[in-house]
């Protein structure tokens, strides 16, 4: 009788298959699908930023309800080639969301957006608050 040493799976795929049988390669590959975000806070506004290569303006939809500031997009595309001696068609489809809470002194009224170079942002400007003086008796 011979003994073998056993092996889980090829040392060349060891690494691979590992992954995919952790727990955060699911979590590490549901963040890949949501873009990148920069949020700034400056003295007049706050500024979202999202990498939305090969989104347009109108492919991305931005909302403010309650508070709660969500921009999202659902793009499709099919694609067909026809040549005489074959035919090929592609589907293409992508989709995100993405929810923030906004502070309490956002002027929701003037919220712009542009999108530039892959790059969507978000312009929120603060509410100009005057500081009140009070006044206190003290006795």
């Amino acid at each position: 009788m011979t003994l073998t040493k056993f092996r889980k799976s090829a040392p060349v795929f060891s690494p691979f298959f590992d992954s995919l049988l952790d727990s955060d390669f699911f979590d590490n590959r549901m963040q890949r699908d949501l873009p990148s975000t920069n949020i700034k806070e400056l003295d007049d506004r706050f500024e979202v930023e999202l990498a939305v290569p090969g989104f347009d303006k109108d492919d991305v939809n931005i909302e403010l309800n309650d508070g709660l500031l969500t921009i999202s997009s659902e793009k499709s595309e099919e694609k067909e080639d026809k040549d005489a001696r074959y035919s090929r068609r592609e589907f293409f489809y992508q989709s995100f969301k993405r929810s923030f809470r906004m502070p309490d002194n956002v002027n929701e009224e003037s919220i712009k957006a542009q999108v530039k170079n892959g790059i969507l942002t978000v312009e929120i400007p603060k509410r100009n608050e005057e500081k009140k003086a009070k006044t206190i008796q003290i006795s």
